[in-house]
């Protein structure tokens, strides 16, 4: 969750430093399209807090339901997990799966068990059933108490080892559940301020950005032992993580506010492949399999974009402009549409709009912006659908 505010701490740095990699080797790539790509933003309104500002963490898509899962702090009396029918776009706003007393954050599916886990600001993990078939289909089914000094935050799961992956950020440990039972096996210690996990598929290892020390952390998720530290030879603040598990490349979203930058990296060859200045300053990230692209929030980049990223090789393509806050994402396969929040002021809502790929030629050397798109300051106001495939 992007947000953390604190002094870099000097790093002690196990391992490599990747020193030889500097920019003019590395290089900054320019983009084969149009950098910005206009779109109309189409709003899903969340009638219980459309007069409030949000304030919104993970979005995570169960494509086997069609329905999108939001983690939404806005209001103490409307915060849990938002549900959202995304059979048609924009998606439909149904109901809040409500977290009680605590304010949710990270989101992860475990689809083999059809569980949806989450990770709270009061330490805790709520489990949500999401089996259409059960009687308690998307209720909290068990809490889990992290036992840690302050809150979990973002999660990731390790399906070949039926393995969820909670981040305590402030207190520097990634805490492992087994999803068959739901009962903790133990923790990843000594992580420092960490972001958002990934498991990758191809290595079968888990990965986590550490804020202040600038690097990249590989651990072992059966072991649940810190493998490896990787230093970033630009100023990065690693936010974002994703990972395309046929190449073993992925990219990693950086938050520094100063040097915008998004870098390529090989988890094979443990090195950077290129830095991107086009996009930065972000915080959440993910990869499309489906369509073989990267997505990532930068939220403070100037403007604010969506960035769209080719899955291989890895290149910046087009960014489609936001607004400050909106620092989620979540992608619907089916209809090929983005979301994120709106974060502007008293506008709580989610934003919709077309994967800006479908507006590019098939020589991918120009997307066409849609036509008539108001400046972002009144994107999305009011909400209107459009066809499939518009």
């Amino acid at each position: 969750m992007l947000g953390f505010t604190r002094a870099r701490r000097p790093a002690v740095i196990a391992g490599a430093a990747l020193i030889g990699c500097l920019l003019a080797s590395c290089g900054f790539q320019e983009p084969p399209l149009d950098p910005t790509t206009r779109e109309v933003l189409n709003r899903v309104e969340i009638a219980p807090i459309s007069h409030l500002t949000a304030t919104m963490d993970v979005m995570v898509v169960d494509p086997t339901t069609e329905t999108l899962y939001v983690a939404d702090a806005t209001d103490p009396g409307h915060q849990g997990i938002d549900v959202v029918d995304i059979h048609g776009v924009p998606g439909r706003y149904v109901k809040i799966i409500s977290t009680g007393d605590t304010l949710p954050n990270g989101l992860v599916i475990a689809p083999d068990v059809h569980r949806m886990y989450t990770g709270n600001d009061d330490g805790t993990v709520s489990v949500i059933d999401l089996d259409p078939t059960s009687p308690h289909y998307q209720t909290i089914v068990d809490t889990l108490n992290m036992k840690g000094q302050l809150g979990a935050d973002l999660v990731a799961y390790d399906q070949p080892d039926h393995r969820v992956f909670v981040n305590n950020p402030d207190d520097g440990f990634l805490t492992a559940i087994d999803s068959h039972t739901d009962r903790i096996l133990g923790r990843i210690n000594g992580v420092s301020l960490g972001d958002q996990p990934v498991y990758d598929a191809a290595d079968g290892m888990l990965y986590i950005g550490a804020i202040d020390d600038n690097t990249l952390v590989k651990m072992d998720p059966r072991s649940l032992k810190v493998v490896q530290r990787y230093s970033f030879d630009v100023p990065c603040e690693p936010h974002g993580i994703a990972i395309n598990p046929t190449t073993d490349q992925g990219l990693i979203g950086c938050a520094d506010k100063d040097t915008p930058v998004t870098i390529s990296w090989d988890f094979t060859r443990e090195t950077p492949i290129k830095y991107f200045d086009l996009s930065g300053a972000g915080d959440l990230l993910i990869y499309d399999s489906t369509y073989n692209e990267f997505l990532f929030a930068a939220s403070n980049y100037a403007p604010a974009e969506m960035s769209v990223f080719s899955g291989s090789p890895i290149a910046y393509l087009t960014s489609v402009p936001t607004a400050h806050k909106a620092h989620n994402v979540a992608y619907d396969d089916v209809h090929r549409a983005i979301y994120t929040d709106d974060g502007r002021l008293r506008e709580a809502a989610l934003w919709e709009f077309p994967d800006p790929l479908l507006h590019c030629d098939k020589a991918m050397t120009h997307c066409s912006s849609e036509a008539n798109v108001p400046p972002p300051i009144v994107n999305g106001a009011p909400a209107r659908g459009r066809e499939v495939g518009s």
